[in-house]
């Protein structure tokens, strides 16, 4: 299991409100993008997502979403025109 919390998300929530919502959105497409089949992604509530790999090759699958930081990616994502970089814990 895995648990990664975006960090000073609440600030960018308070400041562009939906485009918050819609930050949210982008972030958990790129980390179902780097996910197996069998792995479940969910959001727990605000900024905090759980990842959960289940299934064969468990610890495989482990290094390889923690070696290509996909379930944070550094790389700005564009919001209505806007450029935000988020960084996780």
């Amino acid at each position: 299991m895995v648990l990664v919390d975006s960090d000073h998300f609440k600030l960018i929530n308070d400041t562009y409100g939906h485009n918050g919502d819609q930050l949210l959105q982008a972030m958990a497409n790129r980390m179902l993008a780097c996910v197996r089949d069998t792995d479940t992604l969910v959001r727990l509530g605000g900024d905090e997502f759980v990842l959960l790999l289940t299934g064969r090759g468990v610890a495989e699958a482990m290094s390889q979403v923690t070696q290509r930081r996909c379930l944070c990616d550094p790389r700005p994502l564009q919001i209505e025109g806007r450029e935000f970089s988020v960084s996780c814990a």
